[in-house]
C-alpha cells in the first residue's frame, strides 16, 4: 500500500463517519489488495487442503466488518486494519469447529488414532481461546499491544510492516510486542 493509499484510508473513513455513502464502496476498493495479502499470510498456516480460499476468507471479512460498522467506527487504518485481523481470524476458528463437527457425524469407525488426533485438536483449540481470551485482557490495558500482537501473530507481519501501519517506530513496536508477549505469557501462566 502505498503512501497515498495510507491518507486515503484515512481521509475515506473520516468521510464514512461524515455520513458519505460512497466512501464506504471506495474503502473497500482501496483496501482490499491489502486484505486479500492478509489472508494469503493467514492461510499459510493453515493445512494445505483447506477448504476456504483467500478469498472467500476476505469478503466474510468485509461483510462482517460492515455489519459491525468498523468503517464508521475506525478511528483511523491501524484500527480499521486490526478489527479485519480480528474478523479473519475469528472466520478461520468458526470454520475449523463447522469442518470438525461435520467430521464427527460420519460414518467411519473411530480408531485410537482418531481419538488421539481428536485430543491434541481439542488442546490445541482450548490454547487458541486462551490466547484470544487474553488478548481481549490485554486490550483493555493497552489496546495498541493488543493491535501489535495481532498483527505480529495472526498476519505474520514483520516488526517494521507494524511500524509503518501503526506509524510507530520499530523500537516501540519491538517494545511493545515484548510487553504483551510477558502480559499474555502471565495470562496463560494462571489460565494453567
Amino acid at each position: 500500500m502505498s503512501n497515498d493509499d495510507i491518507g486515503e484510508v484515512t481521509s475515506l473513513l473520516q468521510a464514512i463517519q461524515n455520513g458519505d455513502e460512497t466512501a464506504n464502496d471506495r474503502l473497500f476498493e482501496l483496501v482490499y489488495e491489502e486484505l486479500r495479502s492478509q489472508a494469503e499470510r493467514l492461510m499459510l498456516r493453515e493445512r494445505q487442503d483447506h477448504t476456504l480460499e483467500p478469498t472467500a476468507l476476505v469478503h466474510e471479512a468485509c461483510i462482517q466488518l460492515i455489519k459491525a460498522d468498523v468503517p464508521g467506527k475506525a478511528q483511523n487504518r491501524a484500527y480499521f486494519f486490526a478489527a479485519a485481523a480480528r474478523a479473519m481470524g475469528q472466520i478461520l476458528v468458526e470454520h475449523a469447529r463447522r469442518r470438525k463437527a461435520a467430521k464427527r457425524g460420519g460414518s467411519w469407525k473411530k480408531t485410537q488414532l482418531d481419538d488421539l488426533i481428536d485430543a491434541y485438536e481439542k488442546g490445541i483449540q482450548r490454547e487458541i481461546a486462551s490466547l484470544e481470551l487474553a488478548i481481549e485482557e490485554l486490550e483493555k490495558l493497552n489496546p495498541r499491544q493488543a493491535t501489535v500482537v495481532r498483527l505480529r501473530f495472526f498476519f505474520a507481519y514483520s516488526v517494521g510492516e507494524v511500524a509503518q501501519l501503526l506509524e510507530m517506530s520499530e523500537a516501540s513496536v519491538k517494545a511493545d510486542f515484548r510487553k504483551a508477549k510477558a502480559f499474555l505469557f502471565s495470562q496463560l501462566e494462571e489460565d494453567a
